[in-house]
C-alpha cells in the first residue's frame, strides 16, 4: 500500500520501458458527455412510461369503485367472473 509506482520499469536488460500515465484529458468529453445524455433520456423514458401505468392503473381502479358503489352485485360478478373476491 505504501508503494508507489516506478515511472521506469525495466524488463530486458538494456531496454528500459516507460509506463504511460493516463490521464483524465486523454478521455473524450464530448462522447462521455453524449453517452451521459442518451442515459439521461433513457431513465426520462422509462419514468415516463411508468407514470402513464401508474396513470392507467389509478384510474381503472377509480372506475371499479365507482361501479362498486353504484352496482354492487354487477361489480360482484364481473370480480367473480376475473377470478378476484371483493
Amino acid at each position: 500500500m505504501g508503494m508507489t509506482p516506478q515511472p521506469v520499469v525495466r524488463r530486458r536488460p538494456g531496454r528500459v520501458w516507460r509506463k504511460r500515465e493516463v490521464s483524465f484529458m486523454d478521455f473524450d468529453f464530448n462522447k462521455i458527455k453524449e453517452m451521459g445524455l442518451e442515459y439521461a433520456e433513457k431513465g426520462k423514458n422509462a419514468a415516463k412510461d411508468l407514470a402513464e401505468k401508474g396513470k392507467t392503473q389509478a384510474l381503472i381502479v377509480n372506475e371499479q369503485g365507482k361501479l362498486l358503489k353504484e352496482n354492487p352485485a354487477q361489480a360482484k360478478e364481473l370480480a367473480a367472473a376475473a377470478g378476484v373476491t371483493i
